[in-house]
């Protein structure tokens, strides 16, 4: 649900990163107000959009990272999801 980050070969995405639900409206002005720094991960190229970081330079960083941290034991439903399986799926069987 959060990952902590703190690199120092590529700090600009240093912070905590928070993976949002598959139902949460990250256009959501509630979301804004819960996490005003909130931004998206330059390492991940706009890819992996559910994934936000909240940055540690931010001057609200502290404060927002121990709101997250409320919201997450609180349950909220807009907080995290079930990774697909990086199993590798078998090979369609072709027919002769």
């Amino acid at each position: 649900m959060l990952m902590l980050r703190d690199s120092l070969k590529q700090p600009k995405d240093n912070g905590v990163w928070l993976v949002f639900s598959e139902t949460a409206n990250l256009a959501d002005p509630g979301i804004r107000q819960d996490f005003p720094s909130l931004r998206l991960i330059d390492l991940l190229g706009g890819k992996i959009a559910h994934w936000r970081l909240i940055p540690a330079d931010s001057s609200t960083f502290e404060s927002e990272a121990l709101h997250a941290c409320e919201l997450l034991l609180k349950q909220d439903l807009r907080f995290g999801r079930i990774p697909q399986s990086r199993q590798a799926r078998p090979a369609n069987i072709r027919r002769k």
